[in-house]
């Protein structure tokens, strides 16, 4: 390794923010699209969020995310209902699953993560 190369490489990760328990409840904030989108990731802000800036910051993210889905499910269904857009449901929720995921293997490294479409509702 030469003086310009960084600290880190591909086999091994830039050092991430945050202890192991601090990533874990960041990624279950993400990953609590699935069971329950908007009462996971506030839960998470509400108990853990003031003990960690990291965890505070990943759950407001995952928070705001999850309202967005729910918000455009909602939409998906009054477009279903009044248009038959039964097709823009599904690909809701399958591009939330796919950003959802990307967010936690994000916040497992340690990476302060923002999801690239979101309402920013909480900060």
């Amino acid at each position: 390794m030469s003086t310009g190369d960084p600290p880190w490489s591909l086999d091994r990760p830039p050092p991430g923010h945050g202890s192991s328990g601090d990533r874990a409840w960041a990624v279950a904030a993400h990953v609590g699209l699935v069971p329950l989108p908007i009462a996971v990731p506030l839960a998470v802000v509400l108990f853990r969020g003031h003990l960690s800036p990291y965890v505070c910051h990943q759950a407001v993210e995952a928070l705001n995310f999850h309202i967005t889905v729910v918000l455009a499910m909602l939409g998906c269904s009054l477009l279903a209902v009044v248009a038959g857009g039964i097709v823009a449901l599904p690909l809701v929720l399958l591009t939330a699953t796919v950003l959802a995921g990307r967010a936690a293997v994000a916040a497992r490294r340690g990476a302060w993560h923002r999801y690239p479409v979101s309402l920013r509702l909480l900060s």
